[in-house]
């Protein structure tokens, strides 16, 4: 059966030591690419051949923003791992990422809040 934890404690760490407090994570775009063979002899519908690749995708990360500690806009490729609960019990991890992107929010007397996104790079592992 599948674990049904509530998502509060999800951590993600980097191999530079960053660390944010995390709100809300969500990974996405991960796909496989494909070739069309579609030729002038094809009959019905369009034909293609999977790609023995796929793109790991963009982990979109809500956190505090702590103005102490710069985003690594422009860290090198480091490896990252998101934790997640029952205590850090699973994780998804990916040989590469890079913070691609980020952005800041902060409603009127609330925390001030910073999105990023981070560009995965090779194999995702689940454990």
């Amino acid at each position: 059966m599948a674990d049904t934890s509530v998502g509060s404690g999800i951590t993600i760490a980097f191999s530079s030591g960053y660390l944010a407090r995390v709100e809300d994570v969500s990974l996405d775009g991960v796909n496989r690419g494909s070739i069309e063979t579609t030729h002038a002899l094809t009959v019905g519908g369009d034909t293609f051949i999977p790609l023995a690749t796929y793109n790991p995708g963009v982990l979109t990360v809500l956190c505090q923003f702590d103005s102490a500690v710069a985003p690594p806009i422009l860290g090198a490729m480091e490896a990252v791992v998101v934790n997640l609960p029952p205590s850090g019990a699973n994780t998804v991890s990916a040989v590469g990422g890079f913070l691609q992107d980020w952005s800041l929010g902060s409603p009127i007397k609330n925390k001030v809040m910073m999105t990023c996104k981070i560009k995965l790079s090779g194999n995702l592992v689940f454990a």
